[in-house]
């Protein structure tokens, strides 16, 4: 089963954090395949992030993943947090 599409799907909210409200970017992680099986994750924690990366990061995942194994969850990972680590 091949990964076909990457989408993301960005999210901002508030939480409190050392008595203060700060803001928390994240994003829905959407992998589909050719077997139309769609995997669901988050990536969050992503602070240096502005919402106007998205389709950077859209781009860049679905450039590294299209066409990889999406049962190997080890090198799928790896590629995400490796995407977001070299932005």
């Amino acid at each position: 089963m091949e990964v076909t599409e990457v989408e993301l799907t960005p999210v901002s909210t508030l939480r409190i954090e050392k008595h203060m409200y700060e803001r928390s970017l994240f994003y829905i992680v959407r992998v589909k395949t050719d077997e139309k099986i769609t995997g669901i994750r988050e990536m969050s924690d992503l602070l240096h992030h502005e919402l106007s990366d998205i389709e950077y990061l859209r781009r860049r995942m679905n450039r590294e993943l299209k066409g990889k194994d999406a049962f190997n969850l080890d090198d799928v990972e790896s590629i995400i947090l490796m995407t977001i680590i070299n932005y």
